[in-house]
């Protein structure tokens, strides 16, 4: 256990004998056709960057979700996302802010982690974004509708492909 950090830091602890980490987070993407592969996380006004750094997503793993997202019919856009721990803290300038250093989405930490984790063990892991919250509006459930479902499940889709091209690469372990 990691005491006195994130409790996404803590769970790191209980990772030792990780050899394969697939995972999905959430961001705001409205569209079915389109996904958002990241390549590294933004951590400037968050109290995270002192436990995380400034990480990145392996290359290989993004060429490749990106690829399969491609086949499967969605632009793509790669790029960063920016972090906050405190959703309820951003404010409209912040998001500005945010999308002014080329920033595509916006989440609550679990990009970074998800990188520091998997470099920390030496295995590879990647990030698509998927909606759930309009900023602009608020939480709204009527967004999670049909195209939510259909986004959801291109999504998985991708992360399964690009998952068996590792596999084939020999960049994943069995």
């Amino acid at each position: 256990m990691h005491r006195g950090g994130p409790g996404r830091l803590r769970s790191a602890g209980h990772l030792p004998g990780l050899r394969r980490l697939v995972a999905g987070v959430t961001g705001p993407v409205r569209r079915p056709d389109r996904a958002r592969v990241f390549r590294r996380s933004r951590r400037d006004f968050d109290s995270l960057r002192q436990h995380l750094g400034q990480v990145y997503a392996d290359p290989v793993v993004v060429e490749v979700l990106a690829a399969a997202c491609r086949e499967r019919g969605a632009r793509v856009h790669v790029g960063g996302n920016a972090s906050c721990e405190a959703l309820y803290r951003i404010t409209p300038q912040m998001a500005k802010g945010f999308r002014e250093r080329g920033c595509l989405c916006m989440e609550n930490g679990e990009a970074s982690t998800l990188f520091a984790v998997t470099r920390a063990l030496g295995v590879l892991g990647g990030v698509l974004f998927q909606p759930y919250i309009e900023l602009a509006q608020g939480w709204n459930p009527a967004r999670l509708d049909e195209v939510y479902r259909t986004a959801c499940h291109l999504q998985a889709e991708a992360v399964l492909e690009a998952s068996v091209r590792l596999g084939r690469q020999g960049l994943l372990e069995s």
